[in-house]
């Protein structure tokens, strides 16, 4: 018998909002030190370039 591990339940309305705030902060802060923006392509390209 398999054991359902302990997970978290869906997020609501203002967990989604929070994260999405979250985000957008992160990209304005990054874009104002001006640090490269932080996307799927530029991680995989950082991969490749080690």
């Amino acid at each position: 018998m398999i054991e359902k591990e302990c997970s978290l339940p869906p997020f609501g309305a203002a967990e989604r909002k929070a994260m999405r705030q979250a985000s957008r902060a992160e990209e304005e802060f990054r874009r104002s030190k001006g640090y490269p923006p932080n996307t799927l392509w530029g991680k995989i390209k950082r991969l490749f370039q080690e």
